[in-house]
């Protein structure tokens, strides 16, 4: 009857390490800078520290204004892809016109840069509204992945 108890004693603590190690190593994330995960990467874009919640669309080009050799400073209004999706936003009080963006490019001629994608007053560039489900990052942000920095 001893060795019984002994052993369920035995199979209980073997159980609770072993929900405690699962518990531990299942809350543990990647320590990229950057990730999508392909299952999600429509809805998601993923950071370390952030998960956003993604919105496609357009950014419409109000201007620019070189900064410097490698700055470059665009002022965009962005338009979803889905006009309803506003709807969807969690930070409707954070307006879509007027934004501004600081691309930071890695060629030692801007206006080189600037004429090859275009930047032009008028000009829609494929841009992404981002807006935080969890984390500390900025509440939103635009990305725009077809524009080439290097």
């Amino acid at each position: 009857m001893r060795l019984m108890k002994l052993l369920l004693n035995i199979y209980r603590i073997n159980l609770l390490f072993l929900l405690i190690l699962f518990l531990t190593f299942s809350s543990c994330k990647s320590n990229s800078s950057f990730k999508e995960k392909d299952e999600e990467s429509d809805l998601f874009f993923i950071t370390d520290k952030c998960k956003y919640m993604k919105f496609p669309g357009s950014a419409e080009i109000v201007s620019f204004d070189i900064q410097n050799v490698s700055d470059i400073k665009i002022v965009f209004n962005f338009n979803p892809d889905i006009s309803d999706q506003k709807e969807q936003y969690r930070f409707p009080h954070f307006p879509d016109k007027d934004r501004t963006k600081i691309i930071k490019i890695s060629q030692q001629n801007p206006e080189s840069w600037i004429k090859d994608f275009e930047l032009k007053p008028g000009n829609k560039i494929y841009c992404i509204r981002c807006e935080i489900l969890s984390g500390t990052c900025s509440p939103v942000i635009y990305l725009f992945p077809d524009i080439n920095v290097s």
